[in-house]
């Protein structure tokens, strides 16, 4: 009775950092597009005559009052869309060291305030909400690596 074993251990390992890295991508897109669902609700606006004249423009002109914002500990609510198309992802790396990166570009660097808050803004957390909210499904998608 003989016993034939093979070794293919460099095999194997390039086989689970490519699947490391396929998860990685995988749970980092997961994330992103939770992300902006997240801050995807609207702060509908309604539309205003001005009645006098002001620094700001004349009698008749009109403005917009935006009365719906989010409320603090709630995620940012959109008016223009610039933060929400400013939350990006990156994937920096190889299949060696993989690595995926969410956040805001540098033009959407109030998002960044609004997440963490400053001493006149409280707290809109999205980023970190949306983490713990769905951190099991991106662990699965990360480790997948189908």
């Amino acid at each position: 009775m003989g016993l034939n074993l093979k070794w293919r251990g460099d095999q194997f390992n390039r086989h689970l950092r490519r699947a490391t890295a396929s998860g990685l991508k995988r749970a980092g897109s997961f994330l992103h597009s939770k992300c902006r669902e997240e801050v995807s609700s609207p702060n509908t606006g309604t539309r205003k005559r001005r009645k006098r004249d002001t620094a700001v423009g004349p009698k008749g002109s009109s403005y917009t009052v935006y009365g719906q914002p989010s409320r603090p500990g709630q995620p940012p609510r959109v008016r223009t869309g610039t933060g929400r198309s400013e939350i990006v992802r990156e994937y920096n790396g190889n299949d060696r060291n993989p690595a995926v990166r969410v956040g805001v570009t540098r033009k959407g660097i109030y998002m960044f305030y609004l997440e963490l808050g400053t001493r006149r803004i409280k707290a809109r957390p999205w980023l970190l909400a949306t983490l713990m909210k769905f951190r099991r499904r991106i662990g699965e998608l990360a480790a997948s690596g189908k």
